[in-house]
C-alpha cells in the first residue's frame, strides 16, 4: 500500500494530537502537594529559620535519630537543655502532605512510637529554644 504525502501528514497530525491529549490527561490526574499551605507567609520569616539552622549546625553530630522496631528515639548529648525542656519535630513527607507529622516531645521522653509512623522517606526538622534563641536541624530519614 502506497501512502501519499497528504495521508502521511494527516497520520502525523492525528498521532501528535493523541500524544498531546495523553499528556493533558496525565497532567490533570497528577496530584500536587504544596510543602506548606501558608508558604508565602512562611517565606517572610525565612531568615529566622536560616539563623536557627546555622546555630543548630553545632549539634548536627550529637543530635540524631535511632530507629528500631518500636519506633524512633531522638538521641541528644548529655546535659542537653532547652527552654521548657521540649523539642519540636516536624516530619515532612515529600510525596503526600496528608502524611506530614508534627510532635512536641519532652527531652526526658524522646521517643516516637512506630505505630504513628508510616514506611517511607521523611524530611525532618528538629527545632528548640535555648535562652530565647532558636535552634534547628534538618535531616532526612527513611522509616523501614
Amino acid at each position: 500500500m502506497k501512502i501519499n504525502w497528504g495521508t502521511g501528514i494527516t497520520i502525523a497530525i492525528i498521532l501528535f494530537m493523541g500524544y498531546i491529549l495523553l499528556m493533558v490527561f496525565k497532567a490533570t490526574s497528577t496530584t500536587q502537594h504544596l510543602q506548606a499551605e501558608d508558604y508565602y507567609s512562611q517565606e517572610i520569616g525565612y531568615q529566622t529559620k536560616i539563623d536557627a539552622l546555622r546555630l543548630g549546625d553545632d549539634f548536627s553530630k550529637s543530635v540524631r535519630f535511632i530507629q528500631d522496631s518500636n519506633g524512633l528515639e531522638l538521641l541528644m548529648p548529655e546535659g542537653f537543655m532547652t527552654d521548657h525542656n521540649k523539642v519540636d519535630i516536624y516530619m515532612f513527607r515529600p510525596n503526600d502532605s496528608a502524611l506530614d507529622l508534627q510532635y512536641s516531645i519532652h527531652i526526658n521522653e524522646p521517643f516516637i512510637e512506630r505505630k504513628k509512623l508510616l514506611t517511607g522517606t521523611y524530611k525532618v526538622t528538629i527545632s528548640w529554644k535555648k535562652d530565647n534563641v532558636d535552634y534547628a536541624l534538618e535531616s532526612e530519614i527513611k522509616i523501614k
